[in-house]
């Protein structure tokens, strides 16, 4: 028997072949599909058209703009390196005098710069540096060229027109007076500069080091660059601002300058051995009155105008009462303030200013101006003058106060040999430069305006107090000895953590006496601080001092090794008693308004003493500033920022 076929119709209009299925044992027919189903297919297939051209416009993009910039990327890098080697040329020109012959490259440096800052500032550009993590290179890149061409479109213009500056021949006239008026004129078009290099240095610093080889070593070789640019314009813009009015451009000035012998070690360098007078009027500089440090005046018991807390810190080891050990603080303006009340309590002269160099300067300007005749002494050069000061002066057989005259005839001399214009002026101002970067020349004003801006370039010799993180080291002689020309020393900065909420060091300060155990006259070798017991012939003494920032506080400290004892606060008792480095407490104090740990070490001939502090300091990412004083011998310093890098 046949069933019957149900046929199933669709509302719709029937379209399409038929296609069968069987369902619950009957035959169902259906027709084709619907106009919506035809409409869904075709949207897919546009959709899968449209993905497939924007992946192939994406591709596109994304490898024209690798061409593009690799295209414009490679002249720009060839414009950048044009600019960048007649900087150099430029740098190199203005400070070594030829300033207006330094600005003959500057057409060509502005055009390159602003080639190069062009090829790398356009949309494609701008995109791909703001993609994250891929376009940290390219953003470097950009940020270099920018530096270089706001370097060479606002600070060299300025430096052409202060072009005098650099032109000592232009500058001196009559040997050794200094046109002021000219060099005041300079002072804005030099700060100018100076601004707008810090301010490129500092972008630099900030732009990503790139994970690119050749980016990265383009940014240290330009940040390095400006660093050397920005120190030449720094200096040459303090001393537009300071030195006319210094040396008397609006009123004569008197100055105290004091010559530090660093045989024996003070705060500052060392002590005074000799000074001399001088008056500044118009440009010029007259010598008053010059002497030996027997030759300076006595010092009441109360000297009005003392700094209190000078006076209480210093006081009681002789600083305001005698002239050798006036100076040991290591923070060269708290040590003028205090030369200038002692000089006006001894004298009723009052004094604008202080000056100190060593004989490390004195063997620079030598090597300039030539040698000088110093009396019985005969010649004296820059190669034998500082033998002469820590060694030689001891071999001549004479009394102290005939010694310290027959040496005096040395520093009159030098002076004399800077005032009568000999040397080349360009390479004098050079050395001199160098000197006071150094720490070998000491500069400080009484006038306030005056001292900020020889603070702020650096060659003040002021202890840094701005919260920046900072870390000095100070010896100071305590055997009366001369055998301090003979330190060696070395200072360590690394930064083990480094967060919002925390910041830890490690400080690692070396010294070694490398004097020879015989050959040295009696009076080098000989202690003053009259030593109990047995020691070894040229055994020196010296306190070693550790300045750090302020907030810091140690957390560990060892000799040589050996755990120290920390010290402690007011009414406070150790936990435990440290027997370790020979049961000694590290000792405690504050300088210069910064805490300051330290020993006293006893060295003998060849022996070295490591003493390491591991510090906590206020949490800050800022770079740390390091600095050694001035030695005969300059001390090696290391510098590991971590991760505060």
């Amino acid at each position: 028997m046949t069933r019957p076929v149900d046929v199933v119709r669709a509302p719709e209009t029937i379209t399409g072949p038929a296609r069968h299925s069987r369902s619950e044992g009957r035959l169902q027919v259906t027709r084709g599909t619907t106009g919506r189903g035809r409409a869904a297919r075709r949207r897919r297939k546009h959709t899968v058209r449209w993905v497939l051209g924007g992946a192939a416009l994406l591709l596109l993009f994304v490898v024209s703009s690798a061409l593009w910039i690799a295209w414009t990327g490679l002249q720009a890098k060839s414009q950048l390196e044009g600019a960048r080697s007649d900087l150099a040329l430029v740098q190199t020109a203005w400070s070594s005098g030829a300033g207006a012959d330094a600005m003959s490259t500057l057409a060509s440096v502005q055009v390159a710069a602003r080639t190069a800052n062009d090829r790398t500032h356009d949309p494609v550009w701008w995109f791909w540096g703001h993609v994250p993590v891929a376009g940290s290179p390219i953003e470097t890149v950009r940020g270099l060229t920018e530096a270089v061409d706001a370097l060479a479109s606002d600070a060299l213009p300025s430096l052409e027109s202060a072009a005098d500056v650099a032109q000592p021949s232009r500058m001196v006239t009559n040997g050794s007076t200094v046109d002021v008026t000219r060099l005041a004129n300079a002072a804005g078009a030099l700060q100018t500069a100076s601004t707008v290099i810090d301010d490129s240095t500092a972008r630099v610093q900030d732009l990503p080091a790139s994970y690119v080889p050749q980016v990265a070593a383009a940014r240290a070789q330009l940040l390095d660059q400006l660093t050397t640019v920005g120190r030449t314009a720094r200096t040459a813009a303090v001393a537009a601002r300071v030195v006319p009015p210094m040396l008397g451009a609006q009123g004569d000035r008197r100055y105290f300058l004091a010559f530090q012998n660093l045989s024996e070690t003070r705060g500052t360098g060392g002590l005074i051995d000799a000074y001399a007078t001088l008056v500044a009027s118009k440009g010029s500089l007259d010598v008053r009155r010059v002497g030996s440090n027997a030759d300076l005046p006595a010092l009441p018991l109360a000297i009005p105008g003392i700094d209190p807390d000078y006076d209480e810190r210093y006081a009681t080891q002789g600083a305001t009462s005698l002239w050798v050990n006036s100076n040991l603080s290591p923070d060269f303006p708290e040590v003028s303030r205090a030369w200038a009340a002692m000089w006006e309590a001894g004298t009723k002269e009052r004094v604008d200013g202080t000056f100190a160099l060593d004989p490390v300067a004195l063997k620079g300007i030598l090597a300039v101006t030539g040698p000088v005749q110093a009396g019985e002494l005969g010649t004296v050069d820059a190669a034998g003058v500082e033998k002469l000061v820590y060694d030689g002066q001891y071999r001549l057989g004479k009394d102290v106060y005939e010694r310290k005259r027959v040496m005096l005839q040395v520093g009159t001399a030098t002076i004399d040999a800077v005032l009568s214009g000999r040397g080349d002026r360009a390479a004098l101002l050079k050395t001199l430069v160098e000197s006071a970067r150094t720490g070998h020349i000491l500069v400080w004003s009484g006038h306030a305006d005056e001292q900020k801006a020889v603070t702020d370039g650096g060659v003040g010799g002021a202890v840094l107090r701005d919260g920046t993180p900072f870390v000095q080291s100070v010896f100071v002689n305590a055997a009366g000895t001369k055998l301090d020309a003979y330190l060696q020393s070395s200072l360590s900065y690394a930064v083990t953590e480094c967060s919002g909420s925390a910041r830890r060091s490690k400080v690692t300060l070396s010294v070694k006496n490398s004097a020879p155990a015989s050959g040295l006259p009696d009076y080098v070798v000989t202690r003053g601080d009259v030593p109990t017991g047995r020691y070894v012939v040229g055994q020196n003494k010296i306190d070693a001092q550790l300045l750090v920032s302020k907030g810091s506080r140690v957390l560990e400290a060892t000799l040589d090794g050996k755990p120290l004892g920390l010290p402690l606060g007011a009414g406070e008792l150790p936990d435990t008693i440290v027997v370790g480095a020979g049961g000694q407490i590290l000792g405690s104090g504050v300088q210069a308004g910064l805490p300051s740990y330290g020993l006293t070490l006893d060295l003998e001939p060849g022996q070295s003493r490591t003493m390491t502090l591991t510090l906590a300091e206020p949490p800050t990412k800022k770079p740390a500033v390091v600095r050694a004083q001035a030695l005969v011998r300059p001390t090696t310093v290391k510098t590991d920022l971590g991760r505060c890098g």
